[in-house]
């Protein structure tokens, strides 16, 4: 249940980003169909495959999140799935190690 709650708040989230309005009728299903799997009973929770659900709305996230990564101005750096871990990001050598090492 706990993961369901999860994923509606990064619904509702997304519902108040203008720039998703692309894509704001197929996040507003997604939120009606999360928010019938928690209404239902203990059996049907149980049943839910919650890592396929997951995967669906985060494909809906991804799309958010690149229209809304659109509209911002300069230079567009993808980061997703980077280590960063020991590394500083600030422009223009993000991803470059630090000279003082990790803080």
């Amino acid at each position: 249940m706990r993961q369901l709650h999860e994923l509606l708040w990064y619904l509702n989230e997304a519902l108040t980003l203008a720039a998703a309005r692309p894509v704001h009728d197929d996040l507003r299903k997604a939120l009606r169909d999360t928010e019938d799997l928690t209404r239902g009973s203990a059996d049907t929770l149980a049943g839910v495959d919650v890592a396929a659900l997951r995967h669906t709305i985060n494909e809906l996230l991804l799309r958010t999140s690149e229209l809304v990564r659109a509209t911002v101005a300069g230079r567009k750096r993808n980061h997703r799935g980077a280590d960063l871990i020991g590394q500083t990001c600030v422009e223009p050598t993000c991803g470059a190690p630090t000279s003082a090492g990790p803080v």
